[in-house]
């Protein structure tokens, strides 16, 4: 991420804050409105309750009037004159009717043929069996199929019976007009019910609803106990809060009554000040934005260019070339330390030049361009070849071959990887005059120079004459090797014709060929080490091997070298042992073993035990025979050592100076 970028980020991060203050305003802001437009539908609906409550009561208190009156108990025609004049000059009735208490219509202000029966008709029932004024329901005249609500009022007689039940019936039309003259907020709605959920009045649209039946989601309201508010979506589509009286708990029973204002109008003061709000937050964090951007183009990036241009004028060696430095206290403190680790790093590449150049060994110093930085004298004339500064060249004059092409990091020493460690090899190539030499190259990662090349160092030993006194010195241990096995076969054919005519002569050239042969053996060792020390264990291993049951015999120790005369020392003593075990100890009958042990002691000395383990008894040797002998003198020729012979077999143990013998322990 760039320093503009995180400006930019930065400014983003300062204003959400801000932001977040704002919203969480207009939260509050919102909440208090909500808080408000609830308590006003309240106060609307509140309203439309009582106001129809007062109309209820007014048509109750006309319909006691009339049912007081004698007219009603008169002739047919008087009592009809007399309920008409009663409606004419009442607007919001539509008719008026006396029912007996059978049922049977039997005044009407409008004339009727017949006895039509309302015994059916629930204001009738329950006007009958209450005796109380009741709100009917949503009703559809019988005799005229207008669309009215019947209040009906019951007439008690002396003794407390139902003897007639007078009728209002309110027209619905009137009823919305009147409705739609209360004042309602913008946006609101205004709907009146009967108990069974039917519309009587609605504003607005009124003759889309009046009618029908409120939703049955909504019934719950139309029936429940008490009074409450909701938001809600209306039937006419609209997102509203709305507050709602059931018909039981309103104070027109039998009527109820809900009303509602738009989201949209409720809330549209709030809108719009959120929506001022989130332009000004835009609007800042826009300039803010901007601003970041502007001033890290400014007051950033441009000082942060001049300070990379001077690190690449450093690197290119044209630090002159870049007079001026960037504005900014810290800016400047930059480039001064870049300057100065400049001059260091200028100074410490002069010094390395120096260094490879006067060095008495051969030493190059090579860019991974194929530029010979700086190369030592001594590489050219040890060479043989003229100074040159391309290392293609060096590679094609001195092996032949093309350094790109090569995967030999001699050749081409960048394909040793920056993080390896030291690489070392010897290659032959051939001097100006056609000499051939063998160096030993070593091929070192030294980084990258100031201008971003890779370095690597390669220095030079000449080792021609080395491999060549190696070369002779295989061939000399080669013919002494063939020597020395002539010499050990013109000795034994000396030793058995000399012994053939001698009585007991087949006994002495049999032990006179296996010493021989024991020597022999320790004489390959010796050779095939290049006469180097060697390990007592293979020594053991050699002499041991040839036994018929190898499996008798565990040998166990440390991995410890010895000197090339100590070892045969170590051979004759190890055959003398072994001989006489086969022979009289315990490798000389089925059941036996032998155990060698040996570990390294304090200092540089070594400690050797041998232990033989019979089956059966062994008898101790009468006489002392020129291999037990042999034993005594070579081990007190080289050290130390004690034996004792038990039932079981030789117990036999030997401690060595290694360090007097110039040994080496692995």
């Amino acid at each position: 991420m760039s320093l503009s970028q995180r400006l930019v980020l930065f400014a983003v991060l300062a204003m959400l804050p801000v932001a977040a203050v704002v919203l969480y305003l207009e939260r509050e802001l919102r909440t208090a409105r909500e808080v408000e437009v609830t308590e006003q539908v309240e106060r609307q609906t509140q309203h439309a309750a009582s106001e129809l409550a007062r109309l209820v009561e007014s048509m109750r208190t006309m319909l006691v009037a009339v049912a007081a009156s004698p007219a009603l108990i008169g002739a047919q025609r008087e009592c009809t004159s007399y309920l008409a004049d009663v409606v004419r000059e009442l607007p919001q009735v539509f008719s008026v009717g006396v029912i007996d208490s059978e049922g049977n219509l039997s005044c009407r202000n409008l004339p009727f043929e017949g006895r039509p029966n309302f015994a059916d008709r629930d204001y009738f029932q329950q006007a009958v069996s209450t005796r109380e004024v009741y709100v009917g329901q949503y009703t559809a005249g019988r005799l005229t199929g207008k669309a009215v609500l019947p209040i009906a009022q019951p007439v008690l007689g002396s003794d407390g019976a139902v003897t007639r039940v007078v009728v209002v019936f309110l027209d619905l039309g009137f009823l919305n007009k009147v409705v739609a003259q209360w004042g309602l907020a913008p946006g609101s709605a205004l709907t009146v019910a009967d108990r069974e959920g039917v519309i009587l009045a609605r504003n607005p649209l009124p003759e889309r609803f009046v009618g029908t039946r409120i939703p049955d989601p909504f019934t719950a309201w139309v029936k429940g106990p008490e009074p409450g508010t909701a938001q809600v979506r209306s039937q006419d589509g609209t997102d509203r809060i709305l507050a709602y009286i059931p018909a039981a708990a309103s104070p027109a029973v039998g009527l109820y009554v809900s009303s509602g204002v738009a989201a949209d109008n409720a809330f549209a003061a709030v809108n719009r000040a959120r929506y001022h709000i989130l332009t000004v937050v835009g609007i800042g964090l826009a300039g803010s934005v901007a601003g970041a951007f502007v001033a890290g183009r400014y007051f950033v990036r441009r000082p942060v260019a001049e300070l990379v241009a001077i690190a690449d004028a450093w690197r290119e060696g044209r630090r002159e070339s870049i007079a001026a430095g960037p504005s900014g206290t810290e800016f400047r403190q930059i480039a001064g330390s870049l300057d100065r680790m400049g001059v260091e790093l200028e100074a410490r590449e002069r010094r390395l030049r120096a260094i490879v150049a006067s060095a008495p060994y051969p030493l190059l110093l090579q860019a991974d361009n194929g530029e010979i930085v700086e190369a030592s004298q001594s590489w050219w004339e040890l060479s043989g070849h003229p100074p040159t500064g391309c290392a293609r060249e060096w590679v094609r004059n001195a092996f032949g071959r093309e350094m790109d092409a090569s995967e030999d990091p001699v050749l081409n020493p960048f394909t040793l990887h920056e993080d390896a460690k030291v690489s070392y090899a010897e290659r032959e190539f051939l001097r100006a005059d056609g000499r051939a030499l063998v160096w030993e190259f070593g091929v070192v990662p030294l980084g990258r120079l100031p201008d971003g090349r890779a370095l690597r160092l390669l220095a030079g030993a000449d080792v021609t004459e080395r491999n060549a006194a190696a070369r002779r010195r295989e061939v000399l241990v080669a013919e002494l090797n063939h020597r020395v096995k002539n010499t050990l076969s013109v000795v034994q054919s000396i030793g058995m014709q000399t012994a053939k005519d001698i009585p007991g002569g087949e006994e002495f050239t049999d032990k006179f060929t296996s010493r021989l042969a024991a020597l022999a053996r320790t004489h390959d060792l010796l050779t095939r080490s290049s006469w180097e020390p060697i390990g007592l264990e293979e020594i053991l291993t050699a002499e041991l091997s040839h036994l018929a049951e190898p499996g008798r015999i565990k040998l166990s120790g440390p991995d410890i070298t010895v000197p090339a005369d100590l070892a045969v020392q170590l051979c004759l003593i190890t055959h003398e042992m072994t001989t006489n075990s086969v022979k009289y100890g315990a490798l000389s009958h089925n059941g036996g073993s032998l155990s060698v042990r040996w570990w390294k002691a304090q200092g540089l000395s070594l400690e050797f035990e041998w232990i033989e383990t019979a089956s059966l008894p062994i008898a101790k040797p009468q006489r002392r025979g020129f291999g037990t002998r042999l034993i005594e003198r070579t081990v007190a020729s080289i050290g130390e050592g004690s034996s004792e012979f038990r039932e079981t077999g030789l117990h036999f143990s030997m401690k060595v100076q290694l360090n007097h013998n110039k040994a080496a322990a692995a």
